[in-house]
């Protein structure tokens, strides 16, 4: 039997920050502005996971195996639930961000809000709270293939005092 279409939801895609509505029960559609793909669905880890970038309109969800490793960036509209092990260039999250006791985070995050449990671990990141961080998102001029290249990420981190972090070694991971 089917599932009867839920509630339908506003999303905004992460390419260019247009806005639409989408059914309740859509787990991915096209962006009308940009004609580029959107996961709409929340993405569930529950063991390792290494890609480039984690893009989704939903949440992003780590289960206490789990483990995230994005060369580049995440993008979780919802929100992240991290039980597990994320690592990151950055985050960006318009939703909420819980950190559970034994979660374990490396990397930039711009979130809505944050909520970390007693004993979770944040081995390295910069974290920002802004009031409205998808003005942010939208300001950035975007890049010919919609990433950066490794050599400008080095240069700005130079510049802006953090230091270059491919040259840091951590065997925790």
């Amino acid at each position: 039997m089917a599932k009867p279409p839920g509630p339908p939801r506003r999303i905004t895609c992460y390419h260019c920050g247009r806005s639409q509505d989408v059914s309740g029960r859509t787990t991915s559609t096209v962006c009308p502005a940009c004609s580029k793909t959107l996961t709409v669905e929340d993405i569930v880890v529950k063991s390792y996971l290494g890609v480039r970038n984690v893009e989704t309109c939903g949440r992003l969800i780590v289960t206490k195996k789990g483990r995230v490793v994005a060369q580049q960036r995440i993008v979780a509209h919802e929100g992240i639930e991290l039980e597990g092990k994320l690592e990151c260039r950055e985050a960006l999250v318009s939703g909420p961000v819980t950190m559970g006791g034994k979660a374990e985070w490396r990397g930039d995050l711009t979130a809505l809000s944050l909520a970390v449990a007693e004993g979770a671990t944040i081995r390295r990141g910069y974290f920002t709270v802004p009031e409205n961080w998808l003005e942010e998102l939208r300001a950035r001029p975007p890049d010919e293939d919609e990433t950066r290249r490794e050599d400008d990420l080095a240069d700005d981190e130079l510049a802006d005092g953090r230091g270059a972090r491919d040259d840091v070694v951590d065997d925790d991971w």
